[in-house]
């Protein structure tokens, strides 16, 4: 188990021995490390016996939902489909003790995931399969009133990002207090690749 804070810092990314201006002329998504002395994508595990966190490069924040959705599809911010799913956060889950750690994890690995999602090769086409497979059919299911299974198909979509990012386990302090935005209020989790 990591500290606090460590937990982020397992991505080349975040290494200061990573160049991200320097990409691979023959793959983009690649950048140089000057540890190893050789092109990595950004978003591989950082090899332990170097790493060198670089606190400015953590991102502050990151709904993937919006990431997915606004930034990288093009919706607006203010689309139907994140205001459906803002609305299920905002008056079903927040109101609802029982979904706080599914709420707290979302804050926790949202920025990572929404980083792991832009700087992957395809993003586009990650999103699209994202929106169309998971986030339109939790959409569709939240306007119909069913909740549970709006729920079911959200926390498979989660388990699958994680698997993405290398993500194995979150586990949390009941000092968090959730926002389901993206971005954390309390820093006292605990995150394990």
């Amino acid at each position: 188990m990591a500290d606090g804070r460590s937990w982020s810092v397992n991505t080349c990314s975040f290494c200061t021995h990573m160049n991200l201006e320097e990409r691979n002329p023959y793959d983009c998504s690649e950048a140089w490390c000057s540890e190893r002395r050789k092109y990595y994508p950004p978003t591989d595990r950082a090899c332990s016996s170097s790493f060198m966190y670089d606190e400015s490069r953590a991102p502050s924040s990151g709904c993937y939902l919006t990431t997915i959705t606004h930034e990288i599809l093009g919706y607006e911010d203010t689309c139907e489909t994140l205001q459906t799913m803002r609305f299920f956060r905002d008056e079903v889950l927040m109101k609802e003790e029982q979904y706080h750690p599914l709420l707290c994890e979302y804050d926790v690995v949202g920025p990572f995931i929404a980083e792991a999602i832009r700087k992957s090769i395809k993003p586009k086409e990650i999103s699209t399969f994202l929106f169309k497979t998971y986030i339109e059919p939790t959409t569709n299911c939240i306007k119909k009133g069913h909740f549970d299974l709006a729920l079911l198909i959200y926390k498979y979509m989660v388990e699958e990002l994680k698997k993405f990012c290398g993500i194995k386990e979150v586990t949390f302090n009941t000092t968090m207090e959730p926002t389901g935005k993206g971005y954390l209020k309390g820093l006292d989790f605990q995150h394990q690749r």
